[in-house]
């Protein structure tokens, strides 16, 4: 099972996942050189990994062509002139169901969205999750209060991008955002589906969560205030990245880092951090598996780090 990310570290998912196959009756071609044009003309780019969680539960980076595909059975489902481009009207229909505020429009800050359980849920409660714990914000709510506690750190602006691109990538830096697939009933409620509990910003599940300084063993991430929410996770972050820079790395092998860590703390970051301090950080990366490779440095990419 998934959460929304492709980290199992922090929500208890499997990565890797394909899409599902589809014989769609449209020019893929054609969706693939739209969708480039108006990716830039509306501005959609910027929330790329949002839109993929929305189209797909479970964590995988589609080419251009299984991403058409995607939106191209998106659009039936929410009856939708199905061609597989996100044009003006899929984007507005992509932005009401991510809770994205159009420009000059009221939604910042800690404004709650239409979908008080984020996209995936809307105004249905998650499986087990209590009634007391507070309801999704905004798309991007929490990106201001991301960067002033990031750059309290001092780690300079890579350190800054990488943890505001990993809370879009992770909630769309939505606060208190179940996921996608959240599950935490008893075992005997679940019928056999998997315990998923990573919730908020940063999609931390309750193992993940206890495990940080100051966190007691018996807590869950949906008791946490908003700044507990953001500040915890990032001061652990901020551990990482200071480790990697003093075993030798730049500021890119220490981004890297973060991301590792969040995808396998010991199957990934350990021996990274290992391999860096003997051989390199450059000759550490290159024995991390491709798969790997190519989707960390995709997020860099977007975040504006490489």
């Amino acid at each position: 099972g998934s959460g929304i990310s492709a980290y199992p570290s922090c929500n208890g998912s499997s990565s890797g996942s394909s899409p599902p196959s589809a014989s769609p009756a449209f020019d893929v071609a054609r969706a693939v050189v739209r969708n480039r044009e108006w990716a830039q003309r509306l501005g959609w780019q910027a929330h790329y990994d949002e839109i993929v969680r929305l189209l797909h539960d479970r964590p995988f980076t589609p080419n251009e062509e299984a991403f058409a595909e995607l939106v191209y059975q998106w659009q039936r489902q929410n009856r939708l002139t199905p061609d597989g481009i996100i044009g003006p009207n899929t984007w507005a229909r992509m932005k009401a169901a991510l809770g994205i505020a159009s420009p000059g429009s009221s939604g910042s800050g800690g404004t709650a969205t239409a979908y008080p359980y984020g996209p995936k849920w809307r105004s249905q409660r998650p499986p087990g999750l209590p009634a007391t714990a507070r309801t999704a914000s905004q798309s991007g709510a929490a990106l201001p209060d991301i960067e002033r506690v990031a750059r309290q750190h001092n780690l300079g602006e890579t350190f800054v991008k990488t943890v505001k691109h990993l809370a879009t990538t992770e909630s769309g830096a939505m606060y208190a955002r179940p996921a996608n697939i959240f599950n935490v009933l008893p075992p005997s409620q679940r019928g056999g589906k998997p315990y998923i509990s990573a919730w908020g910003v940063f999609q931390f599940n309750r193992d993940a969560w206890r495990s940080l300084p100051g966190v007691a063993n018996t807590a869950f991430p949906w008791e946490s205030t908003p700044s507990e929410e953001i500040t915890r996770p990032i001061r652990r972050y901020a551990e990482l990245f200071a480790e990697v820079r003093r075993a030798g790395g730049t500021p890119i092998d220490a981004a890297r880092g973060i991301r590792l860590w969040h995808m396998q703390p010991n199957g990934l970051y350990k021996p990274y951090l290992r391999r860096g301090k003997q051989s390199g950080f450059s000759a550490a990366w290159q024995q991390v598996p491709a798969k790997y490779q190519a989707r960390i440095d995709r997020h860099l990419r977007n975040a504006g780090i490489l």
